[in-house]
């Protein structure tokens, strides 16, 4: 589905960046044919960067670091990482770091299986560390949006070449 280019214009500079940013992200994921399988979910690298950061940040907001390493999307923590650092997000990718350091040798593996069952075996102590990093997470998340909105914005002619037909 092609989305008119003035339209997606003016959402890059709308004057809410949350709504911005969901409503660039909701029009990127509608795509017909595009996998979660494909490369970058079939979205261009920064769609992706940002899709990354919802993910995680939606994930923490709805029931903390345990889901969102629990869900699917914690197989991409070293690339939700990766992303974080694309969008100079120094304090997220500080908390993400932490969280992952509590998987053994920092590494969180891709097969859901084996991820669930190192989480369902952590101590408590990683658990209230966890808690302690929504926190973080929570009070952090708010400066964000319109972050990412600029970063939209510097990609500008990309989501409009793909986006835009």
């Amino acid at each position: 589905m092609l989305w008119n280019r003035e339209y997606l214009r003016k959402l890059l500079y709308d004057t809410d960046p949350i709504k911005a940013v969901f409503e660039l992200a909701n029009i990127s994921s509608s795509r017909p044919g595009r996998k979660q399988t494909d490369p970058y979910f079939d979205l261009l690298p920064c769609q992706y960067v940002v899709r990354l950061y919802l993910n995680y940040q939606g994930d923490v907001g709805n029931g903390g670091h345990s889901q969102f390493f629990m869900n699917p999307v914690g197989a991409y923590a070293n690339e939700t990482l990766a992303a974080l650092r694309e969008l100079r997000f120094q304090n997220v990718t500080d908390i993400l770091s932490r969280a992952i350091a509590v998987f053994p040798a920092s590494h969180v593996p891709k097969d859901s299986k084996e991820r669930n069952d190192l989480v369902e075996g952590f101590s408590e102590d990683a658990f209230t560390l966890w808690f302690q990093l929504d926190r973080e997470l929570y009070s952090v998340s708010e400066v964000h949006w319109p972050l990412l909105q600029k970063y939209l914005q510097d990609h500008e002619s990309e989501i409009l070449e793909l986006d835009g037909g």
